[in-house]
Formats: structure tokens, sequence, C-alpha cells
């Protein structure tokens, strides 16, 4: 697929997330709130969105297919493990932000095809900052290129930390976790858009779901970083017909402190890579 081509798919993925910010604001002040059978809320702008972008989709590209976090509300789509192209979107990440006012929470959208991500945006909908990168054609804030921080370990660091409720990051981690400044938004694919944009320093994350990582792990390595899993392998191309809901733990930053990241965590028998 060429330049073009992927400029064309970035240019929808656009026009999907400008329609799900104004899905999700019309919302926000005052969402209606459901739970789901894994005790997360899931609001009524989660949905929409998500059948927003379907029916997009089944208009512009019925070859593709679509695995988003919510249901898609039809079949009218190839199975992910059966087509070539397939979106992944997070139709709001950071959907306990979005119930409680905080102002952390996005739309994540990403396009891959034979499981290695083409196109990522991220769109910060307070803000309308949309974060997005084209496959070796560099990440963007808007018009402006992304650039990864290169400050290492020594430097105290910002970073973003994601532990388990077990606290076994905690554990693995406290060998260079003291020497960081760590941070939490609540938004995986909003920590990676800022890693990206050089905000933090580097990340570390449990349980994290596809449609959290697809945009944003592409966006970090076109700005210039590493996306590993806990055990320092690549974590695409993916495998779209595993479980969607199997989870993955990921280190990223800068090549430096990526690697000092991840050679420094302890050995955890129970941690998942």
């Amino acid at each position: 697929m060429n330049q073009d081509e992927l400029g064309k798919l970035q240019k929808f993925a656009a026009s999907v997330a400008s329609a799900a910010s104004l899905i999700a604001l019309s919302d926000y002040d005052n969402p209606e709130v459901n739970w789901k059978e894994d005790g997360s809320e899931v609001t009524s702008a989660d949905l929409r969105i998500q059948q927003m972008a379907y029916e997009r989709i089944c208009l512009e590209f019925p070859e593709h297919a679509l695995l988003g976090e919510e249901d898609n509300n039809g079949s009218r789509l190839p199975a992910p493990k059966d087509a070539r192209y397939c979106w992944v979107i997070d139709p709001i990440d950071g959907t306990r932000n979005y119930v409680r006012k905080l102002p952390d929470f996005c739309t994540s959208i990403a396009l891959l095809m034979d499981g290695r991500p083409q196109v990522g945006l991220i769109r910060h909908h307070p803000s309308g900052r949309s974060y997005s990168a084209i496959h070796g054609h560099g990440a963007y804030l808007g018009n402006n290129k992304l650039q990864i921080a290169q400050h290492t370990m020594s430097k105290r660091p910002v970073v973003f930390f994601q532990p388990d409720e077990e606290g076994t990051l905690y554990r693995r981690a406290r060998n260079w976790l003291p020497r960081t400044h760590a941070r939490n938004l609540g938004s995986t694919a909003l920590h990676m858009a800022m890693l990206a944009a050089g905000n933090v320093d580097g990340i570390a994350c449990v349980k994290s779901k596809l449609w959290d990582i697809a945009a944003g792990t592409l966006i970090v390595e076109e700005a210039g970083g590493t996306v590993t899993g806990l055990d320092g392998n690549r974590i695409f191309p993916y495998d779209l017909s595993r479980d969607p809901e199997i989870t993955t733990s990921f280190i990223a930053g800068s090549a430096e402190t990526h690697s000092l990241m991840l050679d420094g965590l302890q050995p955890d028998a129970n941690t998942t890579g």
C-alpha cells in the first residue's frame, strides 16, 4: 500500500475521530452509564461511537474487518481473522475519566494490514488534539512532527506507570521506579500519544487490550520510540485469531530508556509479556 492510499485511510480515520468528538462531547455533561460483565463502565457515547464507526466502515470498506472494545452491533463485515485489513477502535479510552468529568479521554483508531499497524490516530476530545502516524512516514500532532524525548534514567524521568492489582509490576520495577516521577492518567492510548510527543520519557503498563495500544504503538515507533512486551518481544504483527480479551503488558520509551527499564525488570513467573 503506497503513501497516497495510506493518506486516504488516515483521512478516513480522522473523519471518524471528528465524529466521535461530537458524540463524546455532546454527552459529556450527562453521560448515560451502564456496567459491563467485567465490572467496568460503558456509556451510551462508547456504544454510539462504535456503531458510527461500524456503519462508516461498512459503507467505505466493506471488505475490511472491525475489532472494537464494544459490540459491533452487526455482522456485515468479515471476521478479523479472515480479513487482510482490520480497523481496531477504542471508542472512548478513559471511560472512567469521562464519567467522572476528568479531561483525559480519547478515541483510538488503527488500521492493521496482516496484523501490523499501518495507520494510527488518537484524538484527545477535550482539546481537539489529534496524534497520528502512517507507517514509514513519521508521527504528527496536527502538522507538527513528533519526536520522542531522549532523557535517560539518570535524570529522574517522568514515566507513565500502570500497575496491576496484585502489585506485580511494582515489585518487578523496584530497581528503577523509585528513580522516576511516576504518573497515571487512566488512558493507555493517551499515555502513548504523550510519550510520542516528548511529554514523558517512558511507559510501563500491564493488562492492556489490543484496542488500547494498536494506534499508540505505531505513533510511538514513528516518533522514534520502542515498544515491546515485558519479555522484550515486539507486539506486532498481531494474531487476529486470538481472543481479543487477551491482555498485553508492555514497556515503551526511547531506545535507551526502553532498554534500561526493560533490563531493570526483576523476573516474575506470574507476569506475561
